[in-house]
C-alpha cells in the first residue's frame, strides 16, 4: 500500500524538527543558513502541508 503525501509531508517536518533539535538550531538560525525568511524556515519544519513558493 502506498504512503500518502500527507503522511509523507508529516513524516519529512518531524525528522527536520528532529535535526534541528539534535543540532541545536533556532528556527531563526535555520533560515538563516538556508537564505528564506523564519516564517517560511518555521512552516517547513512544522507543518504537514507543504508551504507555497
Amino acid at each position: 500500500m502506498a504512503i500518502s503525501p500527507t503522511v509523507r509531508r508529516r513524516r519529512l517536518a518531524a525528522e527536520l524538527h528532529r535535526l534541528r533539535e539534535a543540532a541545536g538550531l533556532t528556527h531563526q538560525e535555520v533560515a538563516d543558513r538556508l537564505g528564506v525568511g523564519f516564517s517560511r524556515a518555521k512552516s517547513v519544519i512544522q507543518s504537514p502541508y507543504q508551504p507555497s513558493r
